[in-house]
């Protein structure tokens, strides 16, 4: 005869299962019936946790649709902006376009003034001005040999060549 209850197989931890004999031999109930015992005086829980897992699971479907709506309203408001930005460089580009002109007819006559000084033709390389650079302008230092601070005995070093010479009983440090 079929059984009305479905049956399901269960596997326990060792120790979980000595107990669970243990139990039995002392009631005189079998280990499926004492089984059934238990998951069915636990239902109300199990009802509560479906719910719980239900609930949590719709919430994530939502929060799902809320992130890729937000993130839609994020990519709408970066092409806003990329658009007003561009319209910000074009004003600043047809802002500005007059008085880059007129700084190139300052730069072209100062050319025009240097080749007309130097007696150089228009298309000389020394009427073009070279271009002024912070190393440009700072002179090498000379070359000299280098004191200590202290004379306690300190060679001086000579920076060109790298070369130590001791300190003379005279105080000159030129050999």
């Amino acid at each position: 005869m079929p059984a009305t209850n479905p049956r399901i197989s269960v596997t326990l931890q060792p120790s979980t299962a000595a107990l669970l004999a243990r139990v039995c031999s002392l009631t005189g109930n079998s280990q499926s019936s004492t089984v059934g015992e238990l998951l069915t005086q636990c239902e109300p829980v199990f009802e509560r946790m479906a719910l719980i897992l239900e609930a949590a699971d719709e919430l994530k479907r939502e929060a799902d649709g809320e992130v890729q709506q937000i993130a839609g309203t994020f990519k709408r408001a970066q092409g806003r902006i990329e658009e007003q930005l561009g319209l910000c460089l074009d004003e600043w580009e047809n802002g500005t376009g007059e008085l880059l002109g007129a700084m190139e007819k300052i730069r072209r006559r100062t050319r025009k003034r240097t080749a007309a000084a130097t007696g150089a033709g228009a298309g000389a390389s020394a009427a073009r001005p070279r271009p002024r650079t912070a190393a440009a302008e700072v002179t090498p230092p000379k070359r000299r040999r280098v004191t200590p601070a202290c004379n306690t005995g300190v060679r001086s070093q000579d920076e060109k060549r790298g070369k130590s010479h001791p300190p003379t009983d005279s105080g000159d440090f030129s050999a």
